[in-house]
């Protein structure tokens, strides 16, 4: 699979993730748990987490990871709006994974 669909991909479902489990504004989004839960290695999640930073999405802090950005509207929608999500395939999410 080609890295930047790999990408994509993790970023829906970390997409997900967020909105099924309502995470909070600020709240940690650990990578090596996704990274489990996917049955990816951490690089392909920071790499998502990279590109949810670009769109404003996460924030990173030094030494402590990646959280949930604050802002005006719901991360998931922002995000929706900016790269329209739901064209993307059907991806499971780390929920879904974990009862595999």
């Amino acid at each position: 699979m080609a890295r930047s669909s790999l990408t994509a991909q993790l970023a829906a479902q970390i997409l997900d993730h967020i909105r099924t489990n309502d995470l909070p504004r600020g709240q940690h989004l650990p990578s090596q748990a996704l990274a489990d839960a996917c049955r990816v290695s951490r690089a392909p999640i920071n790499s998502a987490f990279k590109f949810l930073q670009n769109l404003g999405v996460v924030r990173f802090e030094s030494n402590r990871g990646y959280f949930l950005a604050a802002g005006s509207c719901s991360p998931a929608r922002k995000v929706t709006r900016t790269m329209r999500i739901s064209r993307l395939p059907k991806i499971v999410c780390p929920a879904s994974c974990r009862r595999r």
